[in-house]
This record gives C-alpha cells, structure tokens and sequence, in this order.
C-alpha cells in the first residue's frame, strides 16, 4: 500500500513530498540560499561514511535554530536527525527518544521554532505493519518529547505522514501532510495544537476532489487566525494534468482555492510546495510547473496581496539555459524582503545538482548561483529548507555529496552588514501611526485601521529591521522583520497594558500592565512582576536588560523595580517631582538607566550619564517617552505633539513638532 501511495504522489508531482514516502531512506533534492555574502557552516553528522540529510529549518533568533532531516545507522534504517545552533555551533542531537521505533525508519520533514523554549519537528515513521503514520516531536528548551498517538492519523491500517508545520505560538500550531483515505486515494492532512493537544481535520474542504489524488504541502501561519497551506490535486477535468491549490485558515474554516490563475498554465503540470506569510495580506509561495514530458521544470512563485494571488514566472527566476529548476523553501521577513531556495541543473544525465538562491527586495527577484553556493561545483548539493531572522541574518539547509560518496548535511548562512544604529527614530502615536526618521524606515503602521483599544508603545528589532508597537489591551502589531509571539489581545486583564521591551536577539518581548503585571512571549521568560503587589503609583514603563536576563519596571512616582539579573542603581521613588515620570531607557550594559518625566525632566542612576534635558524649559506638549543612543552617551525625549529633544552624541533627524497629527505620540524607538 505504500508503494502505491509514492507511486501517486509521483504522479501528482509532489515532489518534495518524495522525501517524506520514500521506504529505502533515500531522499530527492533540497534547496540553496540568495544574493549576498552566503558562506558554508561547520556542521556535525552521524557518520562520514553513512547518509546525512537536512530537510528543514527554523530559527527563532541569531542564536537558536533547529535543523531536520534523518540519517541511515548501521542497519541501513533512516533515523531522525536534529541539529541545534547556539550561536556558535551546531550541535547534535540522536537519542533513541527521537524515535517512535529503533526498527524502522523515522524521517523528519519539518520544524517550526516560537523560541528557543519551543519548537516542533514533523515527519512520519513506519509501525509494525509496514504503514506509514504520522509523527511529532515538540522541544520544551531542554528535551524533545514524541508523539505518536494514533489521533494523530486517520487510520493506523492506512498510510499518512506529515511534511511540514507551522507555529504562531506556543498555543497555536498546524502541522500538513498527506494519508490513504478508504478509496486508497492520497487526500490532504492537517493537524491543529492548541497548546495541550493535537486535533485532526480531514473534511473534504481540505481537497479539490475527493475522488481525485490531492497533497499538502508546506503551512505558514502568522496567528491563529490566519494561516495558508500549499499543494497540489490531480484537476477532474484533465486527470494527466497535476494543478496548484492553496487553503486558508480564518480562525474559523478553510476555503479552498484551486483557481488556474495559480498555475503558469492550465495544460501543464503545477505544483505549490513552500508558502511564507508575513501577514494577511502578504504572503509568497513557491514551487514549479512543466510538460508532462518531464523535459522542463521552471520555477513558479506567487504573491499574495491580502485578496488575490498573482504570477510571477519571468525567466530571471532561474538559471539560464538550466531545464531543470526546482525549489526548496522560501521565507520572508516583511514585504521587502524574502528568500527562497532550491536546485538546478544544466543537464539531467550529465552534471551534477547546485544550489539556488532567490532574494526579493519589494519589486524584484535577484538570482544567485555563485559557486560560493556549493560545497563542490563537481559533486551534487542540495538545499531543503530556508529561514531568516532579522534582515542580516539567514539560514539555508539540506545535503551535499561528499568526496567518498556519502551525502551529508549542508547548512549555509547569510549575513549582511547590520545597518549602523544610532541614526534614527521611530514615533508611534496611539492610532498606530509610524513616523521614521533618520535611517529608521517605514515598515508600516496601523494609522487608519481599526483598533480595539489605543496603541500606548512600541519596541524595534536589534538590526532595526522591524517594529512592535502594543494596545493597552495586549494586542500586538509586528511590522518588518518583528515576529509575532502572541499577546493578550481579548484576553482579561486586571490593569490595561502601559509598555514594552524586546528581548536582545529580537526573539520574544514582554509587555508591562499598570499594575506591575507582566507578560511574557517568544524567548522572552518571566522573571517576576508587582502584579497583584501594593504600589503606591502605577507602573509607566520597562526596559529590559542586555542580555535578556531581566528588566525594570518604573513607576510615576519615580519607583524602580527589578527583576531577574535587572540591578537596582536608585529611584525617584518617595523623592518631589515637578511632573510624574513616563518613561525609562537603559544602559547599552545594564549598568545603569534614565527615568524621563513628563516635564522633561531626566534623572541618572548608575552609569547613566546626564547629558541635559527639557526640565524647567516650555514646552508646547509633555514629553510621553524616551530613547538611548546604542553607545549610552546620548539620548531623545519625544513629546505627544511629535517633538523631539536630543541630548549628548543623539542627533536630532526630524520631528512632527508643529505638523498635524490625527492622534498623539505616545512613544519612540531608536534605530
């Protein structure tokens, strides 16, 4: 029966759902990564001389990503293989736990990382029967655990496996594949987490026919409202013909469209195999399209714009004069920047598969197959999976062949330069308009949208490629390269929400309640509140530590509180004020902090320097915040009219003062 099943997904022409039916443990090819300064990573493997693959990737930070695949032991059976970045290395991970059976093959498809506390891997193993069932691992920051429950298919005497999932939180997760229905016909599969359990969904609104051979493959969810899965059905119309399809998740059901606008032609066979949503209304999807000669394969990308999908088949989307086009995976950061991966080659029988890397600037897709791509332009390299964090910062992963003939795990990684901080500023008022100055840029903003309650902060990513800003009621809005973690939109809260701070690698961030409470989401952990504790004023602001390891929390009164490796240096607590305080800013070290009053009144503790302020001078609008320069030896009070005042070494690089504004400047970031 399984035999059968691979025997139909070939004919659909799911191709990178090969990898996940294919009962010798010998996988198709993976994919490369894009323009820019690409270099080859030191990575472990099982053994020189036995087959070590990487099918996926997932990073939550510069410091924390996991890479999938599998590996033949010496009984020649594929096993799970996960591989671990902190940072500096990688590191691996073959325990027995790894696997559901120690007798069979294992293969891991996909992974999905919130955190560097969460992550899930997806892939399917064989039972004792010979079939072919579902698998989930799920990383809790220390262990894997696995699960192999039979809801996890839909029958145990039936072949399924999945081949990729997708996290929004640590709550929310859907994990796509493919199972046997009772017609022996390969249907799509999906699974839901809701943060305890796994749900499985297998309606017919999950394929174009029932009746008709039909696959999922790879799922990208932005929340737990929005989600898009792609893959491919055999068209009822014309059975010789494979045809894309996408479904998309509303919070409520999946709608199905299989429409021929998301196919290069409606003769030819095609197929969705990645998608990459930064939000509802961007998303890009890969895959390919061909002749049913097998003669060609061109590369097929489509873009989502919040209504409608549209076509991008240009010839600059692939080598030229390669027939042979195929992708990998594709990830995307904001509407401006995206990188998708895959393999070609000139000639079929006669040279050997190279990896390829597409990068998209807003407008254009820009190619790269230097041979910096590959580990030997004489030998086979193949790459599997993409994922980037931060404009500066991405990972590409898969195999290559090795001199001695064993394949074995190939990770690139792409750096740009990060572009120097200090020159700029971001102002959000409480509409969620964005105004950018100095090298800060536009990523978007929420200005003329609807909003359940008023933004009152923001934060901006380490590389200042993105921003959060944050409602009093905990929704969150993530813009750039700023990942949403969760928040506590529609959820209760006892105090309405006054603040946030993101933690150093930009992989999670806090947000602070009047009332000293916090929340905590991403890599962002929860080292102690004043919730529930007495204040004498409520709390008005946070700033986290360096290294993530704490924060404080500042009070009107001037009240300091500390948490986590946060010191405490002094306060303005029980001291007169002129005006309340509003806001705080730290050291770039930690070792000390600035509390700004509405005044603009500054106060040091520590080695916060004073560089001056706006105390005892007029001002046309109270000062709502502040910001510190990356050296620490300067810094900006904003005013809610959109005025700025810079002290020390920050330069002052445009303001609203005096420009009309829908709604007032309730915060800033530096960028």
């Amino acid at each position: 029966m399984f035999d059968q099943a691979l025997t139909r997904l070939i004919a659909l022409g799911l191709v990178s759902l090969l990898v996940m039916f294919l009962a010798t443990g010998i996988p198709t090819r993976p994919a490369a990564a894009g323009t820019g300064s690409w270099t080859v990573m030191s990575t472990p493997s099982t053994s020189a001389t036995q087959n070590n693959y990487l099918n996926s990737i997932s990073c939550a930070s510069r410091t924390f990503c996991v890479a999938v695949g599998y590996y033949q032991n010496a009984a020649n059976k594929a096993k799970n293989l996960i591989l671990t970045w902190n940072g500096t290395t990688w590191s691996l991970n073959d325990s027995p736990s790894l696997s559901p059976s120690q007798g069979q093959n294992n293969y891991l498809n996909g992974v999905s990382c919130v955190s560097r506390t969460f992550c899930v891997a997806a892939g399917y193993y064989f039972n004792s029967s010979g079939e072919g069932q579902s698998l989930l691992l799920v990383w809790n920051g220390t262990t894997w655990s696995l699960d192999d429950s039979p809801s996890l298919s839909n029958s145990n005497s039936q072949d399924s496996g999945l081949y990729d999932v997708s996290c929004a939180s640590a709550s929310y997760c859907v994990a796509t594949g493919v199972y046997s229905n009772a017609a022996d016909l390969t249907q799509g599969l999906l699974l839901t987490w809701n943060g305890t359990t796994w749900s499985l969904d297998d309606s017919p609104s999950l394929s174009a026919s029932s009746t008709q051979n039909s696959g999922l493959g790879n799922v990208s969810c932005v929340t737990s409202t929005f989600c898009v899965v792609g893959g491919s059905y055999v068209n009822p119309a014309n059975v010789e013909v494979t045809q894309s399809l996408f479904l998309t998740w509303n919070g409520t059901t999946w709608s199905l469209d299989d429409s021929p606008s998301l196919s290069a032609s409606s003769i030819q066979n095609s197929y969705v195999g990645s998608v990459a949503c930064t939000s509802v209304t961007f998303c890009v999807a890969t895959g390919f399209y061909g002749n049913r000669s097998g003669t060609v394969d061109h590369l097929l990308i489509l873009t989502w714009n919040g209504v409608t999908w549209s076509l991008d088949d240009s010839p600059s989307l692939s080598p030229a004069s390669a027939p042979y086009s195929i992708p990998g995976s594709v990830s995307c950061l904001s509407t401006t920047f995206c990188v998708a991966d895959g393999y070609f080659t000139y000639d079929l029988y006669t040279d050997s598969f190279q990896n390829l890397i597409l990068t998209w600037n807003g407008m254009t897709w820009s190619l790269n197959d230097s041979p910096s791509l590959s580990t030997s332009q004489a030998q086979n390299n193949y790459l599997g999976g993409v994922s980037c964090v931060g404009s500066a910062f991405c990972v590409a992963a898969g195999w290559h062949e090795s001199t001695n003939g064993a394949d074995q795990t190939l990770v690139l990684s792409y750096s740009r330069p990060v572009t120097e901080t200090g020159l700029g500023y971001w102002f959000v008022a409480s509409d969620g308009g964005i105004f950018s100055f100095g090298n800060a840029k536009f990523f978007g903003s929420m200005g003329g949208k609807r909003l359940n309650k008023p933004i009152v902060g923001m934060a901006a990513t380490p590389d200042g490629g993105g921003y959060w800003m944050v409602a009093s009621d905990g929704g969150i809005f993530s813009f750039g390269d700023a990942r949403f973690f969760g928040s506590m939109g529609a959820k209760p809260l006892n105090k309405p929400i006054v603040g946030m701070a993101s933690t150093p690698d930009g992989g999670g961030y806090w947000f602070v309640a009047s009332d000293g409470g916090i929340f905590s989401f991403g890599d962002a952990r929860f080292f102690g509140s004043m919730g529930a504790k007495p204040l004498n004023k409520p709390i008005v602001g946070m700033a986290a530590t360096p290294d993530g390891k704490g924060y404080w929390l500042v009070a009107s009164d001037g009240g300091i509180f500390s948490f986590g490796d946060a010191r405490f240096f002094g306060s303005m607590g029980a001291k007169p004020l002129n005006k309340p305080i509003v806001g705080m800013a730290a050291t770039p070290d930690g070792g000390g902090y600035w509390e700004v009053a509405s005044d603009g009144g500054i106060f040091s503790f520590g080695n916060a320097k004073f560089f001056g302020s706006m105390g005892a001078k007029p001002l046309n609008k109270p000062i709502v915040g502040m910001a510190s320069t990356p050296d620490g030896k300067g810094y900006w009070e904003v005013a809610s009219d959109g005025g700025i005042f810079s002290f020390g070494d920050a330069k002052f690089f445009g303001s609203m003062g005096g420009k009309p504004l829908n709604k007032p400047i309730v915060g800033m970031a530096s960028g």
